[in-house]
């Protein structure tokens, strides 16, 4: 015969309904007060994720530049104006004969072809191309492209191919080129070896 086990009277009864799981209201609470903390941490990270790729992307840029100008600097402080050896306006060009490390000529021109800034490196005889580069891209330019000077500080018209080549003795560039939220200005302006023989044209 089965003994009954009664259960102990001094431990209450608990009925199975009495245990209560998670409600729908409880969970809907905890989710948007995840939401509430998550949003502006998500913000933030978010933020300091695009101020290190600006940051990235300025460097960059700056670096880009900086090349640029020494190598701009370094054709033309070496080179002569050539103005008359190409065709097109010198504002939106600029070309200079210059001699390479093994004696040899070549004809350097800077361009800015659309929004981009080339440079192209031509044998003066044959006419072919030597190398052709463009060393920034989106460049926007601010209002005369390249200027020619004069010994007294005053502008040679870009119309006056004869006074750039006599006369020029500096040239001046304005640049500002664009990648994205980055921005790099730079002013270029370099003096150059003369064509002019002393006191054979009068500028």
């Amino acid at each position: 015969m089965r003994e009954r086990v009664r259960s102990d009277p001094s431990k209450p009864h608990r009925s199975v309904h009495d245990t209560k799981g998670t409600s729908l209201a409880e969970v809907l609470i905890v989710l948007t007060l995840m939401a509430t903390i998550a949003t502006p941490l998500f913000i933030v990270l978010q933020s300091g994720f695009r101020s290190e790729r600006a940051q990235s992307d300025q460097l960059d840029l700056d670096m880009q530049l900086a090349l640029v100008v020494d190598r701009f600097e370094s054709d033309i402080r070496t080179g002569l104006p050539a103005a008359d050896t190409v065709v097109g306006s010198p504002s939106e060009q600029l070309a200079l004969s210059a001699v390479t490390d093994d004696g040899s000529q070549r004809l350097v021109v800077w361009s800015f072809d659309a929004d981009t800034l080339r440079r192209r490196a031509v044998d003066p005889t044959s006419g072919a191309v030597m190398s052709d580069v463009v060393l920034v891209e989106d460049v926007a330019l601010t209002g005369t492209v390249f200027r020619y000077w004069d010994e007294d500080g005053a502008e040679i018209a870009p119309s006056s191919v004869t006074r750039i080549m006599d006369c020029s003795v500096r040239v001046t560039v304005d640049l500002l080129a664009l990648r994205g939220s980055a921005t790099s200005s730079r002013l270029l302006d370099v003096a150059h070896r003369s064509q002019r023989e002393p006191g054979s044209v009068s500028c």
